[in-house]
């Protein structure tokens, strides 16, 4: 379809890296009024776009809970390090 498009003149090349297309000819003009509600949590994030009669996306994300303890080790790690090899006077 991108391809007989492309040769009609109905779409023109945006990019190439992903290969996208975009069209030229008018496609009408339909507009439909939607609401976003995003819930932030602690630990997780919801969001959900819906129009009046249906959801049209929704998701659920889950934040990180192990940064507390990757900055723990890491600063363990730094401390083993600095205190390995006594100072030569």
């Amino acid at each position: 379809k991108a391809r007989i498009l492309l040769r009609d003149g109905k779409a023109e090349i945006a990019g190439y890296q992903p290969f996208t297309i975009q069209l030229t000819i008018a496609t009408g003009e339909t507009v439909q009024e939607v609401h976003v509600g995003v819930d932030t949590g602690s630990k997780h994030i919801g969001m959900a776009v819906t129009s009046e009669s249906k959801v049209l996306f929704s998701a659920d994300i889950s934040l990180r809970q192990d940064i507390s303890s990757l900055l723990k080790t890491r600063r363990d790690l730094r401390r083993g390090r600095r205190y390995r090899n006594p100072k030569v006077e």
